[in-house]
């Protein structure tokens, strides 16, 4: 009888964790790779968040830096739409070459907000990413690469 009652309760707190490890609430992360839709007003708010973090920003570069990644996000949405609608080599080329354009401002404009010790702490960053992106790029497009840390300023 001891023994069918502490396997009973054996069983159940088993069971217990099991549930508790697999019940994330109502708001379940999304799958490994997928980022949350955002808008770009909250997507530009999050990179600038992570960007004070990161950066050691102030307020004022905070919102600087938020009003130029929500302008680069803005800018970037139909390149990327053409991008993906296009097979013409040339087309995506001169769309690839347009986006860099974008790229380079928001970067300028970010570094002029940047104080001598901010900046190293960026040019660091763009390092990580752009490394992160070739690893991306060698492996297929996969997001599975893990290991880094980033502003997602994309």
């Amino acid at each position: 009888m001891k023994k069918g009652i502490a396997l009973a309760l054996f069983a159940a707190v088993i069971s217990m964790g099991v549930h508790a490890q697999t019940t994330n609430g109502d708001n379940p992360p999304p799958p490994k790779g997928e980022h949350p839709k955002m808008t770009p007003e909250e997507a530009s708010k999050r990179q600038a968040e992570r960007a004070q973090k990161e950066l050691g920003l102030n307020e004022d570069q905070k919102v600087k830096f938020e009003g130029f990644a929500l302008t680069r996000m803005n800018n970037m949405k139909p390149i990327r739409e053409k991008a993906r609608n296009t097979q013409d080599k040339e087309e995506r080329k001169k769309l690839h070459e347009e986006a860099k354009v974008h790229m380079r401002t928001f970067d300028e404009s970010v570094k002029s907000i940047l104080t001598a010790d901010q900046l190293p702490k960026w040019e660091e960053h763009k390092k990580k990413v752009k490394a992160h992106h070739d690893r991306k790029k060698a492996n297929g497009g996969s997001n599975e690469i893990e290991g880094i840390d980033e502003l997602d300023l994309d």
